[in-house]
């Protein structure tokens, strides 16, 4: 919890005091770059030290979280359901099927793969891997849902979005399924790896179809 709280300060203050204060017109490889670093200085390297230092007391030990081992047949099923879902909704939305005409290459680096990474860590990889316990199985996973709504309310209130309680409210259940289904495929899988990739698919085909 101490852990989360400083991140929860620390992003609030990049979020709604020095991204407005250095609003600069980056290049969109240099913003993506420089959003990178941010987020595995803040949410990466620590999460490491932690799950480094309290080892022996987390569910899944670092060296067993990146093992190769993985049946993944159950976990590409949920991936197909995230393609269908983007490719229904952007029928929908706009009448037919396309990439979004904003999708850029250099989203994939920020947006898609260092994200992924960076939060399945944090989150899974240390705030339920050190929660987690077999006997209040979904009382874990559905603090840490809580806990990942929590982190992204900067980022809204930034966007402006608690101007806007409809999308406010679906994007805290999004959000927060999203936060069980990687939780759930970390507990299923024992590998952090897993989480990493459906979220990055998810990514993926958010801003493939829909746009950021």
């Amino acid at each position: 919890m101490f852990y989360y709280g400083v991140l929860l300060l620390v992003w609030s203050i990049r979020e709604l005091v020095i991204r407005p204060l250095f609003d600069v017109d980056f290049n969109v490889w240099q913003d993506a770059v420089i959003s990178t670093i941010i987020k595995v200085l803040v949410w990466t390297l620590p999460a490491f030290f932690y799950v480094r230092h309290y080892e022996e007391c987390l569910y899944v030990p670092l060296k067993k979280m990146f093992s190769m081992k993985i049946k993944w047949l159950p976990y590409l099923g949920i991936i197909a359901s995230f393609f269908l879902y983007h490719l229904t909704g952007a029928f929908i939305t706009y009448g037919k099927i396309g990439i979004n005409e904003h999708f850029h290459l250099s989203s994939l680096p920020g947006v898609v793969l260092f994200v992924g990474i960076t939060e399945e860590f944090a989150f899974r990889g240390w705030l339920l891997n050190s929660t987690f316990r077999e006997e209040k199985k979904w009382q874990s996973i559905l603090l840490n849902a809580l806990l990942f709504v929590g982190i992204h309310f900067p980022i809204w209130l930034h966007r402006g979005l608690f101007y806007e309680p409809n999308l406010l409210l679906q994007d805290v259940l999004v959000v927060f399924i999203l936060s069980v289904i990687f939780s759930w495929s970390f507990i299923k899988s024992k590998n952090i790896l897993v989480p990493m990739l459906i979220h990055m698919c998810w990514n993926l085909f958010d801003i493939l179809f829909f746009g950021t």
